[in-house]
């Protein structure tokens, strides 16, 4: 599970108080003995977390996150998509001597995100407030939310497990209608194989989907998941695609949903602007799909998609062999990395396009308001300010793009509501 993630520092303004918050607080000061039972009974019926409007602003809305603590809690972090990974800005507060514990923020009316709960957290104090990463901690769903996201085990590693989140989805938060199978939407056809891979000596798993009413006299273009276990089980692509093609916002495609092998560290040391990972794409992979399903050759008519450091691979992969692939979808790609993580050559990516020729490449790339990871003690810039680096490059260099930034965080819940959009942009043509 990626958890790396904040919001645009809107912590570092001043919030006004939850009105419900402060009604508690002063029945409580006011020797009130029923207040905090009346407020846990109010909250239960109602369910967390709690959200206001905020007066005078249409665009944002005060929402309170409630933890019900009990004689041995000492302290409540919200472990959320949402917050910079600094301590403070993550801590909940409690009410005088009362079992409530709250924190509230300002949060854009249109937003997404997930949260959990660690409590009685060792990490505080700590002196170095990105040293988070380093530690596991239990975490908790809140049990007065029942909205859920659900990160199911994956079946190929006895390391894995089931596990959830917390889920925050504003009022005006944008819901794609295609993320769920539809009546009267055929389905098409999933295969699941193995490939072992010469060149990586490595094997993996790789899902391959035809549209409904398949057929080899035609040609169709070409969609190739990276990432391919996240876009199974995490977000619904499979789905996608055929409410996508029954709706005509999208042509019939085979696409190819390839995994990374199990293991520690493989996904990070494929990802990573490997030049061994793009010979077996382009080499090994490729003419083997090309020989499995009747496809149209063209590079335009080729489209890799990706997420995360996923996403940076896809714009790597393009980068190298624009004659291969001639249409990349980067969701909230890691371009602040250098080469390799542990670089100094931070944005190495957008420094290649820079120094490489007008590619005949079409990019539809996002990222989401809250990502600003990572730290800037490394003297890069985060997630955000990358990515919008990158916009501004192909802008120069009249490299055809459409760019979205939506107010999320670096996470599934996101990625799964805006990849129908990036298909339907990325495979029509005519729309930039």
């Amino acid at each position: 599970m990626i958890l790396l993630a904040s919001a645009v520092f809107a912590q570092d303004l001043p919030i006004p108080k939850s009105p419900l918050i402060s009604r508690l607080e002063t029945d409580i000061a006011d020797g009130k003995k029923n207040s905090a039972p009346d407020f846990w009974k109010f909250v239960e019926a109602n369910g967390t977390p709690l959200i206001e409007p905020l007066p005078g602003d249409k665009k944002n809305s005060l929402v309170t996150f409630i933890w019900r603590g009990d004689s041995e809690t000492q302290n409540v972090l919200n472990q959320s998509l949402f917050y910079p990974l600094m301590m403070v800005r993550r801590q909940l507060k409690r009410i005088g001597e009362t079992d409530v514990w709250y924190r509230t923020d300002k949060v854009p009316n249109d937003a997404r995100f997930t949260y959990q709960f660690s409590v009685n957290d060792p990490r505080l104090p700590i002196p170095d407030p990105y040293d988070w990463l380093k530690f596991k901690v239990p975490l908790f769903t809140d049990p007065l939310n029942n909205r859920k996201f659900f990160y199911p085990k994956d079946p190929d590693d006895p390391d894995d497990y089931d596990s959830d989140a917390s889920l925050v989805e504003m009022p005006e938060a944008i819901k794609s209608p295609y993320l769920t199978p539809q009546q009267n939407v055929r389905k098409g056809e999933v295969e699941l194989t193995r490939y072992k891979s010469a060149i990586l000596a490595n094997e993996r798993r790789i899902w391959y989907y035809t549209p409904p009413d398949y057929s080899p006299k035609k040609k169709y273009p070409l969609v190739i998941f990276l990432d391919g276990f996240y876009y199974q089980y995490f977000i619904p692509a499979t789905t996608i695609l055929d409410n996508l093609i029954a709706a005509g916002k999208i042509p019939p495609v085979v696409a190819v949903f390839v995994a990374t092998p199990i293991g520690a560290g493989i996904r990070e040391k494929e990802y990573y602007a490997n030049d061994s990972f793009a010979e077996f794409m382009v080499k090994e992979l490729l003419p083997q799909i090309r020989s499995k399903y009747s496809l149209n050759p063209k590079p335009e008519e080729t489209t890799l998609v990706g997420l995360s450091a996923s996403a940076f691979a896809a714009g790597f992969l393009a980068l190298k062999h624009p004659e291969k692939f001639g249409n990349v979808v980067m969701q909230s790609p890691p371009l602040w990395w250098g080469k390799e993580p542990s670089g100094e050559d931070g944005e190495w990516l957008t420094q290649q396009y820079i120094n490489a020729g007008k590619l005949k490449v079409r990019f539809y790339f996002e990222i989401g308001e809250f990502e600003v990871f990572p730290s800037v003690r490394r003297g890069r810039p985060n997630f955000v300010h990358s990515v919008r680096h990158f916009r501004d490059i192909l802008k120069l260099k009249g490299i055809r793009h459409l760019y979205n930034e939506f107010n999320g965080a670096h996470d599934f819940v996101c990625w799964r509501e805006t990849l129908p959009a990036a298909l339907t942009n990325i495979l029509d043509k005519r729309s930039f």
